[in-house]
């Protein structure tokens, strides 16, 4: 992306650690992981001016110490081979807590390359990027667990070319702590790009260009609607599937009443879906995980049955730590 005079790449929520198992045989696991990190440094070699990764390096709180050490030498191997890019990496919603008496992944990831060369790490202040006149001005906005996105972009003052955040898209379920703070920023910048959802989309609001990167790569069938990754397919459709054709798909079957998988996919992952015989409607309880928000389920709970602010805090916090760690 163009930003000014300069030459911008960002890299979509990476989750580097994320383990893949469900459908997986035996034979084939960690391929998945490896092929993220390979992807992760292919986006980090990209020739450009600045590298900016969006938020959720890590896809936990805290992820095996390998992981870290494999994003630390990979942004070394990086600023070697590209000594005049810069490189950002803010701060996402997996890589906080609530509680100060822990560390994560991703403070360890600050301490370790912070200031190392031509790089930051956007932890827990804004951090403004700026080559003017040349270049461009740059705000970032990392994500803040005692603050909310709308009183972070109120610290802003004077004009940016791009302001980068770690946002969602609007109140999930009454939750607005980290909705994208567009009221805030208006008349301070003309875009806005974002981390956070995983899919990504472009829109207008008031004369700012809002552009979310979306995920490095799809991690769910709901995120893959290029069917990149991921496929749903009737068992006819499979069968018409050349020999080969799916070695590196993560594959959901589509059965039909009275049908059954009698036959071997070869696939990187196999998953099976029951469905109605016109396919549009599902058997059974269907979750729609786009809008099934159990942080805004638990903060309304606590709200009806009047438990005290305090105590619903501390509630709050340790939901995200135990989510966050899981």
């Amino acid at each position: 992306m163009q930003i000014g005079n300069l030459n911008v790449h960002f890299i979509g929520d990476p989750h580097l650690g994320r383990k893949f198992e469900t459908g997986v045989p035996l034979h084939r696991r960690g391929e998945r992981e490896a092929s993220v990190q390979a992807q992760f440094i292919h986006e980090l070699r990209t020739p450009c001016d600045v590298n900016i990764c969006v938020g959720d390096i890590f896809d936990k709180f805290v992820v095996a110490p390998e992981v870290v050490l494999f994003v630390v030498e990979a942004y070394r191997e990086a600023m070697r081979e590209r000594p005049n890019t810069a490189f950002v990496i803010l701060r996402g919603n997996h890589d906080a807590s609530r509680d100060t008496d822990k560390a994560s992944s991703f403070d360890l990831l600050y301490e370790l390359l912070d200031g190392l060369g031509m790089i930051t790490v956007v932890k827990d202040t804004i951090f403004v990027y700026d080559s003017q006149p040349v270049g461009a001005k740059i705000a970032f906005l990392p994500w803040m667990p005692f603050e909310t996105a709308a009183q972070m972009a109120s610290k802003l003052s004077g004009q940016f070319d791009c302001v980068v955040g770690h946002w969602d898209m609007s109140d999930y379920g009454g939750d607005a702590h980290n909705v994208i703070p567009l009221p805030q920023l208006q008349g301070k910048t003309k875009l806005v790009v974002s981390g956070h959802d995983h899919n990504g989309k472009d829109y207008d609001v008031d004369g700012m260009k809002i552009h979310y990167t979306g995920s490095m790569q799809p991690y769910s069938h709901g995120e893959d609607r290029a069917g990149q990754l991921y496929v749903s397919l009737t068992l006819d459709e499979l069968r018409a599937v050349p020999a080969g054709g799916l070695r590196n798909m993560n594959v959901r079957v589509l059965l039909k009443p009275g049908e059954s998988l009698d036959f071997e996919i070869d696939c990187l992952a196999l998953t099976q879906k029951r469905v109605a015989a016109d396919l549009q409607e599902e058997e059974g309880i269907e979750i729609q995980l786009d809008t099934f928000d159990m942080q805004a389920i638990l903060r309304r709970a606590l709200e009806r049955n009047g438990v005290s602010d305090t105590t619903a805090q501390r509630t709050m916090d340790m939901y995200m730590e135990r989510r966050n760690a899981d």
